[in-house]
């Protein structure tokens, strides 16, 4: 990623969908995470730059707020 002030939310956007394309095509388990953050962040595309960029690293950057939590049969997962 580049520095902030480098930050373009149309190439961020070209990142995003090429990852899904590649979780796609690899069958990954965050294909489904991955589309749905794309949907959200095109939805996002008419904000300022800024809170553009952070919503990008949240949905992008971040793992998933659920990851690591407990799973109902499996017993506990080790945080992330």
């Amino acid at each position: 990623m580049k520095r902030g002030s480098d930050f373009d939310k149309y190439e961020a956007l070209q990142l995003a969908e090429e990852l899904v394309r590649c979780a796609s095509n690899a069958h990954h388990e965050k294909f489904t995470y991955h589309s749905v953050a794309l949907q959200e962040i095109r939805r996002r595309l008419h904000k300022p730059e800024g809170q553009f960029k952070a919503f990008f690293l949240v949905f992008f950057l971040r793992p998933p707020l659920w990851e690591g939590f407990a799973v109902p049969g499996q017993g506990w997962q080790e945080l992330a």
